[in-house]
């Protein structure tokens, strides 16, 4: 059981499978054990490069559907990572950076993803 605060401010308790599960298995000491070897760094590195590839890609869509997640409310956020990221990139390189402009002119094949 846990609690979460909606985007409207509201907090609503929640007791899901997942939450009894992790609570069993982080509850007792065999639990520690099988979790162990999913933990250790062989097993997050091998996952971590497999979310990175291109693969991954066919799990985002079911992900999205099953979570009820309105992708229209991440697309600023997006764009805002990637002009952050380069704007830290010139000033790395010394060159200071006062204003970024946008304009609408820009085509699909200009985005990064």
């Amino acid at each position: 059981m846990h609690f979460v605060r909606e985007r409207g401010g509201r907090i609503v308790k929640e007791d899901s499978l997942q939450d009894r599960v992790l609570a069993r298995l982080y509850g007792s000491a065999v639990g520690r054990i099988c979790l162990k070897p999913l933990v250790s760094p062989a097993v997050s590195g091998l996952l971590g490069a497999f979310l990175s590839s291109g693969v991954s890609r066919a799990l985002i869509g079911p992900f999205v559907r099953s979570h009820k997640i309105r992708l229209e409310d991440f697309e600023k956020t997006q764009i805002d990572a990637v002009i952050t990221g380069m704007v830290n990139e010139y000033e790395r390189g010394g060159t200071t950076i006062d204003r970024v402009e946008l304009t609408n002119n820009m085509e699909a094949d200009d985005l990064l993803w």
